[in-house]
């Protein structure tokens, strides 16, 4: 059995405080065998159109989500959320070069000095960002 509904922002409903919309319909279809396909323009234009937040119970009764172009900022951010987050390792690389007594040579236009040093470090950082939100983010 297949239910395949585009647009469903304008036909979709959900039992705020008792799961007796589409909610409880998709939650139950499974058991059924019934592939349910739905398509949206938007998380926004589907959250505009149901009271409160009751579109994030609905969005959670789908178990597979396909992002193709958002448009929208709260769409974009919402889908970054869904994705998670991924560890990004980014390194740091710092040099630097002290000198005692530096002077310039006149015969070379070079800078020297009689007692110097020069130092390296490295240094790792972790961050944890979304996946999604290089890709979704306008520049």
């Amino acid at each position: 059995m297949l239910f395949l509904c585009d647009e469903y922002q304008s036909f979709a409903t959900v039992g705020e405080s008792d799961p007796s919309g589409d909610e409880k319909f998709f939650a139950l279809s499974r058991q059924a065998k019934c592939i349910a396909i739905v398509a949206t323009q938007s998380i926004s234009s589907l959250r505009s159109t149901l009271p409160g937040e009751s579109w994030r119970t609905l969005l959670q009764t789908f178990r597979t989500k396909v992002f193709l172009s958002l448009s929208d900022d709260f769409s974009a951010r919402t889908a970054s959320e869904l994705c998670g987050k991924e560890e990004q390792l980014k390194l740091n690389y710092s040099f630097s070069e002290h000198g005692q007594d530096a002077a310039v040579s006149v015969l070379t236009g070079q800078a020297t000095a009689h007692k110097s040093t020069i130092g390296t470090s490295k240094a790792t950082t972790s961050n944890a960002t979304s996946p999604l939100s290089r890709r979704f983010s306008r520049n």
